[in-house]
């Protein structure tokens, strides 16, 4: 099991989204707030969030500072939004792993989340895998 931050403004969707999230096993911390994701975000392996959230930062501004954080920088961010290609490009361009246009249907959303999780994972074992072969490389690399 693996746990998720959830940022949605919307209490309905909020709620929805929560308890079938609950129901399929994941550990759901809630955010109100951008600035509480921002404290929330260093205990979950998955951040979702909307793009328009209350706080000092908005969604894209929240997803930067994830990115420029060590302790946050790996955690994969999903962004839900009812806005268009051009939100989804700028939460991209900001640094999203994911992104799914509302209305998401909490089965999709699950399923995006487990993937980004997945796909990050994926990334950080290659990553690891990679670095002892480098560390090899260079050590080996006569110098003149």
């Amino acid at each position: 099991m693996f746990s998720v931050l959830l940022v949605e403004p919307h209490t309905d969707t909020r709620e929805l989204y929560l308890e079938h999230l609950h129901e399929s096993g994941l550990r759901v911390y809630v955010a109100d707030s951008s600035d509480a994701a921002l404290s929330l975000a260093r205990l979950v392996d998955v951040v979702v969030t909307e793009t328009r959230v209350p706080g000092s930062m908005d969604g894209f501004d929240l997803i930067r500072a994830l990115r420029a954080i060590s302790a946050t920088r790996h955690v994969p961010i999903l962004v839900v939004s009812a806005d268009g290609s051009l939100v989804r490009a700028k939460a991209v361009e900001a640094g999203c792993d994911a992104f799914c246009a509302k209305p998401c249907l909490p089965e999709q959303l699950q399923v995006a989340i487990r993937l980004a999780h997945l796909q990050r994972r994926a990334s950080a074992m290659a990553n690891a895998d990679l670095a002892p072969r480098t560390a090899e490389r260079r050590t080996a690399i006569p110098r003149a």
